[in-house]
């Protein structure tokens, strides 16, 4: 864990975090979606789900697309998910799936937009469980215009009064921050679900999860 997520982690006390993570497409060859999950992780349980996930993936680097591809991984995704969807375990998930992507909307900036704005308002206004989340940890972003555009939407959503000024956004790498394999593992199932009618995956941990209307 890098000193920055550390800071962040002393700075929101026993609140607890939410992890975020993105999958979309925006190739008008399909059907044009996107879709922000979020995993929220209650702050004594961080360090114990932490080394659950690298002592399962066996690895400390993990990405689900890529584990997919091969048996091994495969196997290793399942352990992943009924992990994280285990009847004991106190994480929930949250998704905002925007099932339309404006023609205009080349990038899909604006969908995810909607979809992070969704899940701010969502979190920050609903005790998950035990109170609401104040701290994001997002995967870094490719380059600073899209880390300033999430930024903005945050910013955006504050003003119009739909989320409290106490919301801070943490953009770091799955490298300083493993949890952030949460909400990659869910990405992928729930891609699998919406583009190959496949709900195997996602069914390992439906229970927990709420897609957003």
């Amino acid at each position: 864990m890098s000193n920055v997520v550390a800071s962040a982690y002393r700075l929101n006390g026993s609140r607890p975090v939410a992890y975020l993570d993105e999958t979309y497409n925006v190739d008008d060859r399909w059907a044009r979606f996107y879709v922000m999950t979020a995993v929220v992780v209650q702050a004594d349980q961080r360090a114990d789900v932490r080394d659950a996930l690298v002592d399962r993936a066996g690895s400390g680097y993990w990405h689900t697309s890529e584990a997919l591809r091969a048996r091994d991984g495969q196997q290793r995704t399942l352990a992943l998910l009924d992990y994280l969807g285990h009847p004991d375990g106190s994480e929930l998930c949250v998704l905002a799936h925007a099932r339309t992507v404006e023609d205009d909307d080349a990038d899909g900036e604006q969908a995810r937009a909607r979809c992070l704005t969704s899940l701010l308002h969502h979190l920050t206004s609903t005790p998950s469980p035990d109170e609401p989340v104040e701290l994001f940890v997002l995967e870094r972003r490719r380059d600073r215009r899209q880390a300033n555009r999430d930024a903005q939407t945050k910013t955006d959503a504050i003003r119009s009064g739909r989320i409290s000024r106490q919301a801070r956004l943490l953009q770091v790498s799955p490298g300083e921050e493993q949890l952030l394999w949460l909400p990659d593992l869910v990405c992928s199932a729930y891609r699998r679900k919406i583009t190959a009618q496949d709900s195997a995956l996602f069914e390992r941990i439906a229970r927990i999860c709420r897609v957003l209307p």
